[in-house]
């Protein structure tokens, strides 16, 4: 199990609060990003189940990705639809 989170120490600290008694990697991800997102899925050797989990909403203003789309969209959406095209060969 990966828990791929964009904090990686809020990653850890939840991993040992509420997982420690299971065997979970924790691994930067930062959906807003889609060369993080490249990073991860290059570092994932194989995939048996992809759960996708993470998201944003009700922004107070317009934000960007750091690729140019607007926040929401591209965390909520182009973020998981990338993630999902670079591991779906992984997936067994």
């Amino acid at each position: 199990v990966i828990l791929a989170c964009r904090n990686v120490a809020a990653g850890k600290a939840a991993r040992e609060d509420m997982y420690r008694r299971y065997d979970i990697d924790v691994e930067e991800l930062d959906l807003n990003d889609l060369a993080s997102v490249k990073r991860f899925a290059d570092r994932v050797a194989d995939v048996d189940l992809l759960v996708l989990n993470a998201g944003i909403m009700a922004l107070n203003k317009k934000e960007l990705t750091v690729d140019g789309f607007e926040k929401q969209i591209g965390v909520n959406h182009f973020g998981h639809a990338y993630l999902t095209r670079l591991l779906r060969p992984k997936l067994e």
